[in-house]
């Protein structure tokens, strides 16, 4: 997991935005409808100001996993936080 994380800060590096590492918060894994879902956010800056940053890793199936990588400006996930809830719960393992 170390390594996604890793590599996620770094896409989000290239892109603009600035994570303050101080404020990582990780919610361990909780199971939602057969998927377990744990999160690591930050706070961070892009272009256009403050940003709320997240990783969701989503596990389908014992040996699936996704992750969705996502900053949006302060308070835009609030305002859609139950788009984001119902895009992870979406994800579904096939074959």
């Amino acid at each position: 997991m170390d390594q996604v994380v890793s590599d996620a800060v770094d896409f989000l590096t290239e892109n603009g935005v600035k994570i303050d590492t101080s404020t990582q918060k990780q919610t361990p894994a909780t199971i939602y409808d057969g998927l377990s879902i744990s999160m690591v956010e930050w706070e961070g800056t892009d272009k256009d100001g403050p940003v709320s940053v997240s990783l969701a890793f989503v596990v389908p199936k014992e040996d699936t996993a996704v992750v969705v990588t996502y900053w949006g400006s302060k308070g835009a996930e609030d305002k859609h936080q139950d788009a984001i809830v119902q895009m992870l719960l979406s994800i579904r393992a096939t074959n």
